[in-house]
């Protein structure tokens, strides 16, 4: 049976690797994890062989393959997320560096096959640095995947299909494998208590599944490096006087200019109301009013304690309180008006609006009535 669920893990691994290799568009990130499926598959390969081979020769060489393996995958879901986020569209040569733990392996590996040393050590290595690694990796991805969702609400008036959630939760389920496996090491190493890994192998499946169909919907988000100015993000929501900042030092923007770009991005939105645009972004705007993008993010940062995405989402939160009053509404739906607003999900049109009145869009309704 688990060879069974085994090999449908590397039919499924081929297949989304297929599918990552004629997909239009294709950016590094999808190339990225297209190969990285297939190093799944690999891998996979190898634990089947391991499986069947356990009392033949050679059993140890396999055994070292499979755990090198392991070597890969902080670096790949590391790599992924970052060409994905910055929009970087080829590999740099600190990216190769990643690697260097896994050639090392491949390499010692191969010397002690062909000198025929039997180095169980050599194993035990192997397994305790791919924890190592898993863990360090799937932290630092977390920190990127926190700093990509406070970066976007500068840049963009929504979040959905580019908050990265499902990678997020990815990376948490990876962590949980590798703190799982740590501590099973440490009950081998010290506590004598040897565990069978075997039937965790069952999930392989289901985690090729979900980077494979999530990976495919993923679309694009930046299609160049982000600037420092656009990294800078203030969530606070509230109106503050101007004032200045360590994050523009070295900005040539004045308060008079911003004051000016202030009042023209006000205008963007009151008369040619563009936060009706579901996709309004920082650099739509930007082209719209001939700003640079970096002076928006500024003044909004600065000037009116804002984010992009809340500066835009409260336009759209109270265009949709004025028209829930007009006559000519009274027969569309809470959601249809919404989307009229520019919000282009339900679930992002109930949180938007509930942080900003505390109320959701139904409550509101009632109360307004009453």
């Amino acid at each position: 049976i688990l060879n069974g669920i085994l090999i449908f893990g590397i039919i499924q691994a081929f297949f989304f690797s297929l599918q990552y290799s004629t997909k239009k568009n294709k950016i590094l990130s999808d190339k990225i994890v297209g190969f990285w499926l297939l190093i799944l598959a690999t891998q996979i390969f190898f634990i089947v062989l391991n499986l069947n081979n356990q009392n033949k020769t050679g059993f140890l060489f396999i055994t070292n393959f499979q755990l090198l393996f392991t070597l890969l995958h902080g670096p790949f879901l590391f790599l992924y997320v970052q060409k994905l986020v910055f929009g970087e569209p080829s590999f740099t040569k600190k990216d190769t560096y990643h690697f260097i733990p896994f050639i090392i392996g491949v390499v010692l590996s191969l010397i002690f096959y062909f000198i025929n040393i039997d180095n169980i050590i050599f194993i035990k290595g192997i397994a305790v640095a791919g924890v190592i690694s898993g863990l360090l990796y799937c932290f630092i991805t977390l920190t990127l995947l926190q700093k990509h969702k406070r970066r976007i609400k500068n840049d963009f008036s929504y979040t959905e299909r580019i908050n990265l959630n499902w990678l997020l939760n990815l990376t948490i389920g990876l962590l949980t494998i590798w703190v799982g496996a740590s501590v099973l090491v440490v009950l081998s190493r010290f506590c004598s208590i040897n565990l069978p890994l075997t039937w965790s192998f069952t999930i392989v499946p289901v985690f090729i599944f979900y980077i494979g169909f999530c990976g495919i919907r993923q679309q694009i988000i930046y299609t160049a490096p982000v600037t420092k100015a656009q990294n800078k993000v203030s969530v606070s929501t509230a109106e503050m006087p101007v004032k200045t900042s360590d994050s523009y030092k070295k900005s040539g923007l004045q308060i008079d200019n911003m004051k000016t770009i202030h009042a023209r991005l006000l205008k963007s939105m009151q008369q040619d109301r563009l936060f009706l645009n579901p996709t309004l972004s920082l650099s739509v705007l930007s082209k719209e009013l001939n700003i640079p993008a970096h002076h928006i993010t500024q003044t909004l940062n600065e000037h009116a304690d804002l984010s992009f995405y809340d500066f835009v989402n409260n336009f759209r939160v109270l265009d949709f309180k004025k028209r829930i009053h007009a006559p000519e509404n009274k027969n569309f739906s809470l959601l249809g008006i919404a989307f009229d607003c520019g919000f282009n999900s339900k679930s992002s049109f109930n949180r938007i609006f509930k942080q900003k009145t505390g109320l959701s869009p139904s409550e509101y309704q009632k109360k307004s009535i009453s």
